[in-house]
């Protein structure tokens, strides 16, 4: 009898250790992420006051609306990898007081079909979108200034692009894999872009580059197929390397103001003039 009441005391008094051992962890952990929630959004405060949001307490969520404020802070921004690999997320409501959508914020993000951006949003960060493979329509508005690497890459249902005047500078890959990309708008603000912008944009047929643009770098149109027609501007002095390859409805070679600037361009199959100043 004096045997089993030990054991019991003795599992009582490691019982009582554990407990405390156990919730004191869970808590330091807390404290070290300093993140808080609302509504279901996990955020995080700024030094300036406003809220980045950095997630969502349910992975499995299809829907998303982020308030414009959280606890009495303004929303201004979404964190970084803030909603990667939600492979539920169809749609997702943003508020006007968001400036910034951070790198891989919704990448991977499969069944993404629909989501507003603010009119007041300027950056986006660097593969922000990428493979939301069902995205079909986005609208970018017209206080955008900063659009980082792939933030659209693989995004295979995207139909149309409209980069707006702000925008100087086009990343590298930014659409690359989009196959349904069928009409694209560069305004002239633009004077430098990336390698492999529209690598593999199979479905774009014809493209206006911007007049301040003096060059294009490697691979930019690269398997291109349908591509028929692209307007060279005049500043234009130097093309980087298989910008054109694959591009079968251009012509091979193309001569830019007689003997300054020269395009070659590999494995087409069309003889006939189709690029244009």
């Amino acid at each position: 009898m004096r045997t089993k009441v030990s054991m019991l005391l003795v599992l009582l008094f490691l019982a009582g250790l554990f407990v405390p051992q156990a919730r004191a962890w869970v808590n330091t952990s807390w404290e070290a992420s300093h993140l808080l929630i609302y509504d279901g959004c996990t955020y995080e405060e700024r030094e300036d006051g406003t809220a980045v949001i950095t997630g969502h307490k349910d992975p499995s969520v299809d829907i998303i609306i982020i308030p414009q404020y959280v606890d009495g802070r303004r929303v201004t921004g979404i964190g970084k990898e803030a909603f990667r690999n939600f492979e539920a997320l169809k749609s997702v409501i943003l508020p006007d007081s968001v400036t910034e959508i951070g790198d891989d914020a919704f990448a991977y993000c499969g069944q993404l079909t629909t989501i507003n951006l603010p009119d007041g949003l300027e950056t986006i960060g660097d593969m922000a979108f990428y493979q939301c493979e069902r995205l079909g329509g986005i609208m970018l508005p017209d206080h955008l200034t900063q659009i980082g690497l792939a933030a659209f890459g693989f995004c295979k249902n995207l139909t149309k692009a409209v980069i707006p005047e702000g925008v100087t500078s086009v990343p590298d890959n930014l659409f690359v894999n989009c196959y349904s990309l069928k009409e694209v708008v560069l305004p002239d603000s633009v004077t430098a872009m990336g390698e492999r912008v529209f690598y593999g944009c199979r479905s774009l047929t014809e493209v206006r580059l911007p007049k301040g643009l003096r060059a294009l770098e490697s691979g930019v149109f690269k398997k291109c197929h349908a591509l028929t027609r692209v307007t060279l501007p005049d500043a234009l002095i130097s093309i980087g390397d298989e910008a054109f390859y694959a591009c079968r409805e251009l012509e091979p070679v193309h001569t830019i103001d007689n003997s300054r600037k020269h395009c070659i361009i590999e494995s087409c199959r069309s003889h006939k003039s189709s690029m244009r100043r």
